[in-house]
């Protein structure tokens, strides 16, 4: 299992941290301490908010793409692996993927390309939704009744006949 070196701070029960209201209510949340003494509380309230997702990141991080998160530094190769977690739970931005993403969805719709990279929609049928669904190219000739069609044009020119002498 790799390594996380980032922990979250005071995120034990009865943790020394100012309350959610009114660490939402502190004007120093806007400007930061910037006089005189902040409350133990107060500056155990900062360092956990950000100690925790920190943290959490770094734990997500080191999960999923299997390589140690050190606590040296090291923004870029931080950076690198996160990327590396990223792409194990979320598709690579696709402009194909895009595109039909951007398409709005409705009852009877099927998309279709219209372009590289671009998408449209045209109404989707009973009778097209069937067809679709044929396995066989032998099974629409009978969903469509051109069986006995077929079968009568098969023999209705001689192979030995020309047409225009060819």
């Amino acid at each position: 299992m790799a390594k996380n070196d980032f922990k979250p701070f005071a995120t034990g029960k009865g943790a020394n941290v100012t309350s959610q209201p009114d660490w939402e209510a502190l004007p120093a949340l806007l400007s930061g301490f910037t006089a005189g003494k902040a409350s133990s509380a107060q500056v155990n309230k900062a360092l956990r908010q950000a100690s925790f997702i920190a943290a959490a990141l770094a734990q997500y991080t080191a999960s999923k793409s299997g390589k140690d998160v050190l606590d040296d530094g090291d923004l870029s190769g931080f950076i690198a692996k996160m990327s590396a977690a990223f792409g194990k739970d979320f598709q690579t931005l696709d402009a194909t993927l895009t595109a039909l993403a951007g398409l709005a969805t409705g009852a009877d719709k099927l998309p279709y390309f219209t372009g590289n990279d671009t998408a449209g929609q045209t109404d989707l049928t009973s009778v097209g939704r069937d067809i679709i669904g044929k396995a066989s190219i032998a099974d629409i000739l009978t969903y469509l009744g051109l069986g006995e069609t077929i079968n009568l044009a098969k023999n209705a020119v001689p192979a030995t006949r020309r047409v225009n002498s060819k």
